[in-house]
């Protein structure tokens, strides 16, 4: 397979608690999460060596910094493939929204690089190297709703086929998760 597009889901919060903060700085929660019709599409292709990276969004870092790039270097590190890819998103999640739309990216290249080259890592191998990311990587290689623990990585199916509307609205400011959480530690 040398070419691959997947879809690349949002996610919303259906409830979040924050439970506390770790030595580490990351926050223990409790959350149920589900997937959204609206996605980006993120198309890879092999290459020989090396990660390139595009999107059409402005405002998207195409380099090292985005977390689409970061899943790719590391399913090589950790698989000891040799090759590379080439990435491009056609970015339709909002960014700065609480929607992953950087973790839906990161689980898709995780997802399709796998298949891509032969499926090396197994459903498990995939969410551990997915929370070396992020920690909503490992839901977002998932479908279905899910109960989130812990730093969120904790993953628990929720079996329920329910199907409703959701409107999702995003004024023109945003807040990154990181920005939230560090004005959540601010407030005590």
């Amino acid at each position: 397979m040398e070419k691959i597009l997947i879809p690349a889901y949002a996610k919303i919060n259906l409830c979040l608690d924050v439970l506390g903060k770790e030595k580490n700085g990351f926050h223990r929660i409790d959350t149920v999460m589900a997937h959204v019709d609206l996605a980006d599409t993120i198309r890879l292709e092999k290459r020989d060596s090396g990660i390139v990276l595009e999107t059409d969004c402005l405002n998207l870092p195409a380099s090292a910094d985005n977390l689409a790039w970061r899943a790719a270097e590391l399913f090589f590190r950790e698989t000891g493939k040799i090759g590379g890819t080439a990435i491009r998103i056609e970015k339709r999640i909002p960014i700065c929204a609480g929607l992953g739309g950087g973790s839906a990216d990161g689980a898709a290249v995780l997802n399709g690089l796998n298949r891509m080259y032969g499926n090396p890592l197994s459903g498990a191998e995939l969410a551990a190297l997915g929370a070396k990311l992020g920690s909503d990587v490992p839901y977002c290689l998932m479908r279905g709703p899910a109960r989130g623990e812990g730093l969120g990585t904790e993953l628990t199916p929720i079996g329920t086929r329910l199907r409703f509307p959701v409107v999702i609205v995003k004024p023109p400011a945003g807040v990154s998760t990181k920005e939230a959480y560090e004005r959540l530690d601010r407030m005590d």
